[in-house]
């Protein structure tokens, strides 16, 4: 083309057959198409120059032959499109402006008000008026138009270019317009430019001035004249420079751009089966109800919050949506609760003092019946020579073992404590508090046999009690800090534990009162001095005591008072617990056997299998949830593209008028929230009712730790929203893509 200008007011008609190339000159103007600009040519606009490749600086506002209306929205929010999408809030003259072109174009006043309706309820031409109330609101620099009124009839499309011709005056601004009405054309145009085999069609310059005189009764027929000249191309217009939506659009940030996404996300979210149950009307947000209210003063006004909410609750389209992603949210939510939990009870197990370890017995292999190893003595000792040994000096050596081969173990839980057996003739017993009819029996001394445990032996712990006996302590570390209710008659008092038969039958025969904790006297063989103690613990299962078994519990503190009273020298401890981090086991073994100690019974199996609890409790999860969340990556997809998919041809406007790749994501996000909402709420719940149920079943002290729920259900969540917002990115970006050609082959149609 050569030396074509556009003036800068007016309406200017583009007049041709069909191919003959108007819709292309339409695509160059408006950006969409990349001219090739000779060296010593230039494109312009208002004087300025526009390089090649660079964005057009106009904003630009569309009105074609569909109107591209969101058929879900209110023709209101629909209305305020473009203005939204570059110049954000309202102001007073904004309102004057709307109101003003609303009452050219026939659209307040009415009973019932259109604003307010559903785009889908609208007839043809008030739809049409609507797409042109859009483009003349966004208070555009110029306005393209593509056959806007060839769908309407007369009085419509009289209604509907009065307007843009009133516009036009009035601002002083552009309006091209793509026509083949030649009557339209010659009422309403102030300039002519005419199109024919893909080149601008010059008339004689007496011709043009002719026409744009205002008025001349020979217009219509000069038109004609002009028109029946004109000859179309069978060519198709090279489409491949079109300008990316970026180029097309300025960096224009405001809080209408966010709002109008979110509510655009509303409208498509609000076209369930019971929305039009009550109204035609849709629920408008909360902003646009002011602008209704100023521009139907007549209509009634805005429903109450409730009719609103229930409303909203009826229209909404999403709860399929909502359900599926509420029942992967759930799996998910189960797979990392489990695998919390798995994983706190492997950790605490594996941290809890007694769990790596290993038994050792000082044996006689000798001939002389001398024992292999050093004699080992509880605490510390001083030893005049190899053959005896204090515990604290074997902890040591194990400690200086594991440091040198494992740095970064926690020596702290190096500790060695022994252990003694002491058969039926070396362990007599005597109820002290038996009632007046108690039978003979239970006054008399009865022989036990009995194990001794160091009070700080991690082992001792394990020792699980009875805890239905009113009165009496329900685990260890209760009876071994509990205050004695007992004075002792003489000599110390001890603790001792019972087996719970030997306790059971004691209750029963012995007319011992109600709640009462059994008084003893307790000594090293039925004719050693006693040691008065208290009963203060029903064993129903005792510790690992390879390679003994025994009916009582006593303490090594007890046993060398009562070793004193008995003048009894206590022998060599025979057999002892070694305990170290985890990671120490080789270095503790090595030490043991170096002494030439026998490890009996160790905890590597029990480790092993911990450590397999462990790797399951971490892989299963993530098995589990990947599958879940994969699941939902395509729901949401599929989703998000059917939406787009329907709605193609409305987003594409929603880019030439202004939109952003962040506000069709953030429009996509606010479309997804309400599903993802009820989906969150409903798993919460069920994740602090399932607690309440779930806690009292978990071993240990996990049933106490509520941070375990918390952190399962965060982790859900997190994992949940990391994957849907990169499917919604996803999503976005892919119809983004496309969308940007939907304009163009909609031009071509």
């Amino acid at each position: 083309m050569e030396n074509l200008q556009i003036q800068s007011s007016g309406i200017t008609a583009i007049i041709g057959p069909s191919g003959s190339g108007k819709t292309t000159l339409l695509s160059i103007l408006a950006g969409f198409l990349r001219p090739t600009i000779a060296q010593s040519g230039e494109m312009s606009f208002g004087g300025q120059p526009i390089r090649p490749g660079q964005a057009h600086p106009p904003r630009i506002a569309f009105v074609f032959q569909s109107h591209l209306l969101l058929g879900s929205g209110s023709a209101l929010l629909n209305a305020l499109q473009g203005r939204l999408a570059l110049d954000g809030a309202l102001d007073a003259e904004d309102f004057q402006r709307i109101a003003e072109a609303a009452i050219k174009l026939g659209l307040v006043g009415q009973d019932p008000p259109l604003t307010a309706k559903r785009s889908r309820q609208l007839s043809g031409g008030e739809a049409q008026r609507t797409a042109i109330l859009r483009a003349l609101v966004s208070n555009p620099d110029v306005i393209l138009c593509d056959e806007p009124t060839s769908s309407l009839d007369e009085r419509n499309a009289q209604m509907a270019m009065e307007a843009l011709r009133v516009w036009s005056v009035e601002t002083g601004r552009p309006v091209v317009w793509v026509t083949h009405n030649i009557e339209q054309a010659a009422a309403y145009a102030a300039h002519y430019v005419f199109v024919s085999n893909g080149s601008i069609h010059k008339p004689p310059q007496a011709e043009l001035e002719a026409l744009e005189r205002e008025p001349d009764p020979e217009k219509l027929s000069r038109l004609r004249e002009i028109a029946a000249t004109l000859r179309s191309t069978t060519d198709d217009p090279d489409m491949s420079g079109m300008a990316t939506g970026q180029e097309q659009i300025p960096r224009i940030n405001g809080f209408g751009r966010l709002n109008f996404a979110r509510w655009i996300a509303k409208a498509l979210s609000a076209d369930g089966p019971f929305g039009n149950m009550f109204s035609d009307e849709a629920v408008l947000p909360s902003p646009l109800y002011e602008l209704y209210d100023r521009l139907e003063p007549a209509a009634r006004r805005r429903p109450n919050w409730l009719l609103r909410v229930w409303t909203a609750i009826l229209s909404y389209s999403r709860y399929v949506l909502a359900m599926v992603l509420t029942v992967l949210l759930f799996q998910i939510l189960s797979a990392s609760f489990l695998g919390v939990v798995a994983g706190a009870y492997s950790e605490q197990a594996l941290q809890n003092p007694s769990v790596a370890r290993i038994v050792f017995e000082n044996i006689s292999t000798n001939l002389d019946g001398s024992l292999n190893g050093p004699r080992l003595y509880p605490g510390s000792i001083t030893a005049e020579d190899d053959s005896v040994l204090a515990t604290s000096d074997l902890a040591d050596a194990v400690r200086s073992r594991i440091a040198d081969d494992v740095p970064d173990a926690d020596l702290e839980r190096v500790a060695v404590y022994g252990r003694r057996g002491l058969a039926e003739q070396q362990s007599s017993m005597q109820i002290v508090n038996a009632g007046r009819d108690a039978p003979a029996a239970c006054l008399e001394p009865s022989a036990l046999r009995a194990v001794v445990f160091d009070d700080q032996d991690p082992i001792l712990i394990e020792t699980r009690l009875r805890g239905d006996l009113a009165g009496w302590p329900a685990d260890m570390t209760s009876a071994l800090s509990m205050d004695l209710p007992l004075e002792p008659l003489g000599g110390s008092l001890a603790r001792l534990f019972l087996s719970d038969g030997t306790v059971r039958r004691i209750l029963e025969r012995c007319d011992i009162p109600e709640a009462a904790l059994p008084r003893v006297r307790w000594s090293l063989g039925q004719q050693a001095p006693p040691l008065e103690g208290v009963i203060v613990g029903s064993v129903q299962d005792f510790p690992p005591l390879y390679p003994l078994s025994a009916d009582l519990i006593v303490l090594e503190s007890d046993y060398q008072i009562a070793a004193q009273l008995a003048n009894i020298a206590p022998d060599s401890l025979r057999v002892a617990n070694t305990y170290f981090p985890i990671e120490g086991f080789e270095s503790a073994e090595t030490v043991i056997a170096g002494f030439g100690y026998e490890p009996r019974d160790d905890s590597r199996e029990a480790i092993a299998t911990l450590k397999r609890i462990e790797g399951i409790s971490q892989a299963l999860p993530i098995i589990v949830n990947t599958i879940n969340l994969f699941g939902c990556a395509i729901v949401i997809f599929l989703v998000l593209d059917a939406v787009f998919e329907l709605n193609k041809r409305v987003l594409a406007l929603f880019i030439a008028h202004g939109f952003r790749f962040r506000d069709m994501f953030a429009m996509a996000l606010f479309h997804l929230i309400p599903a993802f909402g009820l989906a969150i709420a409903f798993n919460s719940i069920v994740a602090y009712l399932g607690w309440i149920m779930v806690s009292p079943l978990l071993p240990g002290t996990l049933g106490t730790d509520p941070s375990l729920r918390d952190r399962a259900l965060i982790e859900a969540l997190l994992l949940l929203i990391s994957v849907s917002a990169l499917m919604i990115v996803f999503a976005s970006l892919t119809r983004w893509r496309k969308v940007q050609q939907e304009l163009k082959e909609h031009l071509q149609e």
